[in-house]
């Protein structure tokens, strides 16, 4: 199983085999995926908005595997909200020329992140809390830790709100901004508990366990880098779960705020957009509808 997850396009051929299998629908996903998803390259005019608003910073981690999620991600979220905070798109360490080329295109009021100027940046950032930078120097093992560490330093807004490149948004997220106006610390909500242990084999408090991380919103205050630090120490070095960010939000937010989890009618992981969705995160399990369902809906707006 591993060996076939390192063949070239080994994720495009899952997703058309998921797509023609559960969901009945190969030659939507086909299209969408092979037509749909260059459409918006081929685009003349900027995408964005040149005037950001001040009062919070919108943040996504992104590689060169993942540029065409990113693109519609970037392109739903300057549609639902024109008068955005500042973006932050951070470099994983595989952007390539054109990548960065693209981006900057289509969101010229972007800021790209470089990641070898961030992992220099470490030291001096976390001079005061080695379990946290032991971990963020770890990229190479534990690469979604800079999801949990940058944003945090990067940007002047004191108000953060983290994104998925599989978060796609449909409508003002009114709640979202209401929350980060009042500084309250929030997730998505996830339809199960998380499964997830620390080193010595407690899982997360019932009451955090189903936070989803495709949204996360947070205000920066010294508790969180305390309460980040205490997640990394117990956590272990040996506990490379993909779902470190997604645990890591959920303790830290937790510990350094009375954590809200969003409505999930309203930002659902499950079940078909509606008139309500304001965003919806396309997790790997049903990233095919990334394309099948959320880029066609967008894709009649791209011109």
């Amino acid at each position: 199983k591993k060996f076939l997850k390192r063949l070239p396009y080994f994720r495009e051929l899952l997703y058309f085999y998921n797509a023609l299998v559960h969901y009945r629908r190969p030659f939507a996903y086909l299209s969408a995926r092979c037509f749909l998803s260059s459409k918006i390259k081929k685009i003349a005019r900027r995408l964005d908005n040149s005037k950001n608003v001040s009062d919070f910073s919108v943040h996504l981690l992104s590689g060169h595997r993942y540029v065409d999620l990113l693109l519609w991600a970037l392109y739903s979220w300057y549609r639902a909200l024109p008068a955005s905070g500042q973006v932050f798109v951070h470099d994983d360490g595989s952007f390539d020329a054109s990548d960065r080329a693209i981006i900057l295109k289509l969101f010229p009021s972007a800021k790209i992140v470089d990641y070898a100027w961030a992992k220099k940046q470490t030291d001096v950032w976390l001079k005061d809390y080695p379990n946290i930078r032991d971990f963020r120097k770890a990229d190479d093992k534990y690469i979604y830790a800079l999801k949990l560490v940058d944003p945090f330093f990067v940007s002047s807004s004191d108000r953060v709100l983290v994104a998925d490149v599989d978060v796609l948004w449909f409508s003002r997220p009114e709640e979202i901004l209401n929350l980060l106006k009042t500084g309250k610390n929030f997730m998505m909500q996830g339809k199960g508990k998380m499964d997830y242990r620390l080193k010595d084999g407690r899982e997360l408090p019932e009451e955090i366990a189903r936070a989803n991380a495709g949204v996360v919103g947070y205000q920066k205050t010294p508790a969180y880098l305390r309460a980040l630090e205490e997640f990394f120490a117990l956590n272990g070095k040996d506990n490379p779960s993909r779902l470190i960010d997604q645990a890591g939000y959920a303790f830290v937010l937790n510990r350094s705020g009375d954590l809200r989890l969003l409505p999930p009618e309203k930002y659902p992981i499950k079940g078909a957009v509606g008139p309500q969705t304001q965003a919806r995160h396309y997790t790997g399990p049903r990233r095919e509808l990334f394309w099948i369902e959320g880029v066609r809906l967008l894709s009649k707006y791209v011109s």
